[in-house]
Parts: structure tokens; sequence; C-alpha cells
């Protein structure tokens, strides 16, 4: 049965066509790999290590939220769903019991009048 939502699956992205960008991409994944120092994929594309050391972070950096489990779609869905239901379920309890403090207080004043009723009838 088909199911009507998009697909979950993201596929590779293809590496970048640009000569240097594509230099930098593969000295990245070189040393996220750990196939190449810092230093050694620095010095590769002739800049500082410091510069490329602050690329590589920035890169990581905008990896990092893809990376926790609160990220992936189909739990985030789960816990969307539960704080759903648990806050629906909050509102109706508290709506619940407003209306019975209502009640509560509607009687309260009924029997205060009825008494009063009551008192003035006798006199």
């Amino acid at each position: 049965m088909a199911k009507n939502r998009p697909p979950s699956y993201t596929p590779a992205p293809e590496p970048p066509t640009d000569p240097d960008l594509r230099r930098r991409y593969d000295a990245i994944m070189a040393v996220i790999a750990q196939t190449q120092t810092v230093t050694a994929a620095a010095e590769s594309l002739g800049m500082s290590r410091n510069h490329f050391q602050t690329i590589l972070h920035r890169v990581t950096g905008a990896l990092t939220p893809f990376l926790s489990v609160a990220a992936d779609r189909w739990y985030s869905r789960a816990d969307d769903g539960c704080a759903r239901v648990l806050e629906e379920t909050r509102d109706r309890v508290a709506g619940e019991w407003r209306n019975r403090a209502a009640v509560q207080h509607t009687a309260r004043a009924v029997g205060e009048y009825a008494r009063m009723v009551g008192v003035a009838a006798e006199a």
C-alpha cells in the first residue's frame, strides 16, 4: 500500500563539480575520515592550518544538528505526537476541573439561594 507522504530517505549529495571546491571537499572528507591530518590538508590547499581548521569546524558544526536522535524525522514525529497527546489530555483534564468547579460553585449558590428563600418563607 502506497503512503501519502514524501520519502524520508535523503540520497548522498553529489560532490562539487568546481575543481577548487572539489579539492576542499576532498580535503575535509579526508580529515573527517582521519586519513589526512589538518596540517597536511591545509598545506595541500595552500592555506594556513588555522583557516582550514576554521572551515572544518564550520562543516562539522553544520553536521551536528542532524546527528541527534531528535533530528531523526521518525522519532521527532513520535515525540511531537506524544507531546501533543499529553498537552491535549492536560487541557481536557484542566477543562473538566474548571467545569467541576463551576458546577460546585453554582450548586453552592443555588443552595444559598434556596436557604435564603426558605428563611424568607418561614418569616
